[in-house]
Protein backbone atom coordinates (compact mmCIF):
# COMPACT_ATOMS: atom_id res chain seq x y z
CA UNK A 1 0.00 0.00 0.00
CA UNK A 2 1.38 3.42 -0.95
CA UNK A 3 2.26 5.82 1.82
CA UNK A 4 0.10 8.94 2.11
CA UNK A 5 1.03 12.32 3.55
CA UNK A 6 -0.63 13.00 6.88
CA UNK A 7 -3.07 15.90 6.48
CA UNK A 8 -2.68 16.95 10.12
CA UNK A 9 1.13 17.43 10.01
CA UNK A 10 2.81 19.18 7.04
CA UNK A 11 6.35 18.40 5.80
CA UNK A 12 9.09 20.42 7.48
CA UNK A 13 12.86 20.96 7.54
CA UNK A 14 14.90 20.19 10.61
CA UNK A 15 18.65 20.66 10.62
CA UNK A 16 19.56 19.93 7.00
CA UNK A 17 17.01 17.17 6.32
CA UNK A 18 13.41 17.19 5.18
CA UNK A 19 10.79 15.40 7.26
CA UNK A 20 7.52 14.14 5.78
CA UNK A 21 4.97 12.68 8.20
CA UNK A 22 3.20 9.85 6.35
CA UNK A 23 1.02 6.84 7.06
CA UNK A 24 -0.35 3.69 5.57
CA UNK A 25 -3.44 1.87 6.79
CA UNK A 26 -1.65 0.47 9.84
CA UNK A 27 0.92 2.97 11.11
CA UNK A 28 2.27 6.50 11.12
CA UNK A 29 5.75 6.81 9.65
CA UNK A 30 8.26 9.61 9.31
CA UNK A 31 10.11 9.86 6.00
CA UNK A 32 13.41 11.70 6.44
CA UNK A 33 14.89 13.05 3.22
CA UNK A 34 18.62 13.81 3.26
CA UNK A 35 19.93 17.15 2.06
CA UNK A 36 21.64 15.39 -0.84
CA UNK A 37 18.34 13.85 -1.98
CA UNK A 38 16.60 17.24 -1.72
CA UNK A 39 19.33 18.89 -3.76
CA UNK A 40 19.62 16.10 -6.30
CA UNK A 41 15.99 15.31 -7.10
CA UNK A 42 15.81 18.23 -9.57
CA UNK A 43 17.95 20.96 -11.04
CA UNK A 44 19.20 23.40 -9.90
CA UNK A 45 20.26 21.94 -6.54
CA UNK A 46 18.02 23.21 -3.75
CA UNK A 47 17.38 22.01 -0.21
CA UNK A 48 14.56 24.39 0.64
CA UNK A 49 11.18 23.76 2.19
CA UNK A 50 9.66 24.65 -1.19
CA UNK A 51 11.62 21.81 -2.84
CA UNK A 52 10.51 19.44 -0.09
CA UNK A 53 6.86 20.38 -0.60
CA UNK A 54 7.11 20.19 -4.39
CA UNK A 55 8.64 16.70 -4.38
CA UNK A 56 7.01 15.26 -1.23
CA UNK A 57 4.93 12.90 -3.39
CA UNK A 58 8.05 11.58 -5.14
CA UNK A 59 9.84 11.06 -1.84
CA UNK A 60 6.75 9.23 -0.57
CA UNK A 61 6.89 6.94 -3.62
CA UNK A 62 10.58 6.27 -2.99
CA UNK A 63 9.81 5.42 0.66
CA UNK A 64 6.98 3.11 -0.46
CA UNK A 65 9.39 1.42 -2.87
CA UNK A 66 11.83 0.84 -0.01
CA UNK A 67 9.04 -0.62 2.17
CA UNK A 68 7.87 -2.93 -0.63
CA UNK A 69 11.41 -4.22 -1.16
CA UNK A 70 12.18 -4.78 2.53
CA UNK A 71 14.76 -2.01 2.74
CA UNK A 72 13.07 0.38 5.13
CA UNK A 73 14.33 -1.10 8.38
CA UNK A 74 12.28 -2.02 11.42
CA UNK A 75 11.63 1.46 12.78
CA UNK A 76 8.87 3.97 12.18
CA UNK A 77 11.37 6.11 10.26
CA UNK A 78 12.34 5.67 6.62
CA UNK A 79 15.43 7.47 5.40
CA UNK A 80 15.46 8.55 1.74
CA UNK A 81 18.93 9.16 0.35
CA UNK A 82 19.92 10.19 -3.17
CA UNK A 83 20.88 6.58 -3.94
CA UNK A 84 17.30 5.54 -3.14
CA UNK A 85 15.92 8.16 -5.53
CA UNK A 86 18.26 6.93 -8.27
CA UNK A 87 17.23 3.31 -7.70
CA UNK A 88 13.52 4.20 -7.70
CA UNK A 89 13.90 6.22 -10.91
CA UNK A 90 15.79 3.36 -12.56
CA UNK A 91 13.11 0.85 -11.58
CA UNK A 92 10.37 3.14 -12.92
CA UNK A 93 12.31 3.80 -16.11
CA UNK A 94 12.63 0.07 -16.80
CA UNK A 95 8.97 -0.50 -16.08
CA UNK A 96 8.00 2.26 -18.52
CA UNK A 97 9.64 0.28 -21.38
CA UNK A 98 12.32 2.79 -22.22
CA UNK A 99 10.10 5.86 -22.21
CA UNK A 100 10.15 8.80 -19.89
CA UNK A 101 7.06 10.38 -18.41
CA UNK A 102 6.92 12.72 -21.41
CA UNK A 103 6.90 9.82 -23.88
CA UNK A 104 10.24 10.80 -25.41
CA UNK A 105 13.24 8.46 -25.55
CA UNK A 106 15.57 9.09 -22.62
CA UNK A 107 18.41 10.33 -24.85
CA UNK A 108 16.18 13.17 -26.06
CA UNK A 109 14.70 14.05 -22.74
CA UNK A 110 16.34 15.07 -19.47
CA UNK A 111 19.32 14.54 -17.22
CA UNK A 112 20.00 10.92 -16.39
CA UNK A 113 21.42 9.68 -13.13
CA UNK A 114 23.85 6.80 -12.84
CA UNK A 115 25.71 5.14 -10.05
CA UNK A 116 29.44 4.83 -10.66
CA UNK A 117 31.72 3.25 -8.07
CA UNK A 118 29.32 4.16 -5.25
CA UNK A 119 29.13 7.82 -6.28
CA UNK A 120 26.33 9.53 -8.10
CA UNK A 121 27.37 11.05 -11.37
CA UNK A 122 24.90 13.36 -13.05
CA UNK A 123 25.15 13.47 -16.82
CA UNK A 124 23.30 16.28 -18.48
CA UNK A 125 22.25 15.47 -22.00
CA UNK A 126 22.22 18.30 -24.50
Amino acid sequence: MPLQMRPDVPPFLRDENGHIPMNDETADLLVIVTREALEGVASPPDASEERLMEYADIFGKVATYKLEHGRAGGEDTIWVQMEDVVEWRSANYVSSIGRSATGLPDDANMACLRLFEGRIVRLVLQ
